[in-house]
């Protein structure tokens, strides 16, 4: 289908690769794969010894689709999933637990921050 399409848009400097689906993949509503992506996003946090961090916002660029973006003072959404990122690589997820001015609070599985220079919003929370 077309459902990652507006994903695959913004990643032009890789190749990709396109396989047929599966014959034993199950088809699924939009409803379904939500709640599937949820649980399987709270298993991630739940089983790797999450920690609060925090991130200074003059340490990180911030992205947002693909693109670099300047968030000033607008709120985001506690509970707002997060890739926590080495350039273009994620290292981590995160959830947002607080964000001013200044800095970007959230919790993770993750060891160090060492070397993270990008948070990358995502459109899910949970």
């Amino acid at each position: 289908g077309d459902e990652l399409e507006h994903i695959l848009k913004d990643v032009s400097d890789i190749r990709l690769y396109r396989l047929n689906v599966s014959a034993n993949a199950k088809i699924r509503n939009a409803v379904v794969r939500i709640d599937y992506r949820k649980k399987r996003l709270r298993g991630y946090f739940d089983e790797n010894g999450v920690k609060e961090h925090k991130l200074s916002r003059d340490e990180i660029k911030l992205f947002y689709k693909g693109a670099q973006i300047d968030i000033g003072n607008q709120y985001i959404r506690e509970g707002t999933l997060i890739g926590l990122n080495h350039k273009n690589i994620t290292m981590a997820l995160g959830i947002v637990i607080k964000f001013d001015p200044d800095a970007v609070f959230f919790k993770s599985p993750i060891k160090s921050l060492k070397g993270i220079n990008r948070v990358v919003f995502g459109n899910i929370s949970i």
